[in-house]
């Protein structure tokens, strides 16, 4: 049984982490749909690899048969107003650090681009070479 591993994050919005994650997706679901990813208010247990209850909870969570073929669950836990990334040692061979940057990179932008559509700005985006993006906000 791979113990969960908690990641501080600093994902503040719901809809731009979700939509992130639509976008990045997972090792099985290189792009996840909306129906794919639970949003539980209240949070909800996370499930192993034996489909066993663990005791940790998330609000956001990605069930196990969307992660990998032999993977635990992988949530975001709402905590003091950020999203803890809950994932198993096992699973953050693939789910680690870059991946989680790459989900945090997609939420800024999301952010952006729909604080600067809200204020009349038309925005394109482009993916440079390294793998950053840039934003161009016009009227």
């Amino acid at each position: 049984m791979s113990a969960y591993l908690e990641i501080k994050t600093e994902f503040h919005d719901l809809e731009a982490l979700l939509q992130a994650l639509c976008e990045v997706g997972t090792a099985r679901c290189p792009t996840l749909r909306r129906d794919q990813i639970e949003v539980h208010p209240q949070g909800a247990n996370l499930m192993g690899y034996h489909g066993d209850t663990r005791s940790q909870k998330a609000h956001v969570i990605i069930r196990r048969n969307n992660v990998n073929s032999a993977s635990n669950d992988i949530g975001f836990e709402l905590v003091n107003g950020a999203y803890v990334a809950r994932i198993s040692a096992y699973d953050s061979r693939r789910h680690d650090a870059v991946w989680l940057g790459k989900v945090a990179q997609r939420a800024t932008v999301n952010v952006a681009k729909r604080n600067a559509q809200k204020r009349g700005y038309k925005v394109r985006e482009t993916t440079n070479a390294d793998g950053s993006v840039r934003l161009v906000a016009s009227r």
